[in-house]
């Protein structure tokens, strides 16, 4: 028997398997008088009749119960797809919503002389550069789980080509943001590093982002 539940991620074939789903009480209650029926009509058959009818019940009723399960385990696929793609979008939304807030820190303008401000800052900056390894981290996951969700998420190719371009936009964020902090640091606190020779030394914080960007993510 053909398996018509496996591959149905295209949308027509999704409306199509939702409304086997929908019709299958109907064709239930059409399976019980089919089988009520025969199990009279049997009773009046001979018994040669009787055998031949009893077979062709119980092929109908298997080939119904294959039916349903396949269903059943489709709904479920379905349903797990659809959590699946509800958490990415919700991770993604998280994820940029971090980056837009990294991104109004490291643009508030200074105040010239403005020492507390400063300060402020620095330690606003100094957090969110704190975070990158962190968010490094998950950035990769959201990367890898939109490969699979790309694939087998239950959406149309519109929508496929919407989420794929906002996890492409999201990365190149990314990149511009976390070189943002990284580089304010780097100009805020490179006052404090200076070599006794009068060579200026990298943050050791910054050597630590860069570092770890590189090669501890794998």
């Amino acid at each position: 028997m053909t398996d018509f539940c496996k591959n149905t991620n295209h949308p027509t074939l999704l409306l199509a398997s939702q409304e086997l789903q929908d019709g299958i009480g109907q064709r239930q209650t059409v399976v019980r008088v089919l089988n009520a029926t025969g199990e009279e009509i049997i009773q009046q058959s001979s018994k040669t009749d009787a055998n031949i009818l009893q077979e062709k019940l119980g092929s109908l009723n298997l080939r119904w119960q294959e039916v349903c399960k396949q269903l059943a385990e489709r709904k479920k696929r379905l349903e797990e797809q659809k959590n699946i793609l509800s958490e990415f979008q919700r991770d993604v939304n998280e994820f940029v919503l971090w980056l837009e807030e990294a991104d109004n820190i490291a643009s508030i303008p200074l105040e010239p002389g403005n020492e507390q401000q400063l300060k402020e800052k620095l330690e606003q900056v100094k957090l969110l550069a704190e975070e990158l390894p962190l968010r490094q981290g998950i950035l990769k996951q959201l990367n890898e789980t939109g490969g699979t969700v790309l694939v087998s998420a239950p959406i149309s190719p519109e929508e496929q080509d919407k989420l794929e371009n906002k996890l492409k936009q999201t990365n190149l964020q990314w990149i511009k943001g976390a070189d943002l902090i990284i580089d304010l640091l780097f100009t805020r606190t490179q006052d404090h590093y200076i070599h006794p020779g009068g060579d200026r030394l990298l943050p050791p914080l910054k050597i630590y982002i860069i570092i770890f960007l590189q090669f501890g993510a794998d």
